[in-house]
């Protein structure tokens, strides 16, 4: 791992038995760099990732608006109002 500078494989080659503290320390790594949150597509062909883009963005174009931006506009307006209100 020491001195160790590649993008596609970010811990290299475990090291050697004789050094167990580095061994450890590179399973560590190894075992972090496994863990996938969510939906594991790894096992999918390119075929079938590019099909589950597809219907992702079927799905999400077919979605409700998220309302969020005017609900934190109208209740800035209500809390305005109300502080005009008190003020005249």
């Amino acid at each position: 791992m020491k001195g160790w500078r590649s993008p596609g494989d970010p811990i290299g080659p475990a090291p050697a038995a004789s050094a167990p503290e580095h061994r450890a320390a590179w399973h560590t790594a190894h075992l972090a760099l496994a863990r996938v949150e969510g939906i594991d597509l790894s096992h999918l062909s390119e075929y079938e990732l590019h099909a589950h883009r597809y219907l992702y963005a079927q799905e999400t174009a077919r979605a409700p608006l998220n309302p969020g931006r005017e609900l934190r506009l109208s209740r800035l307006a209500l809390d305005h109002a109300a502080v005009r209100a008190d003020r005249s």
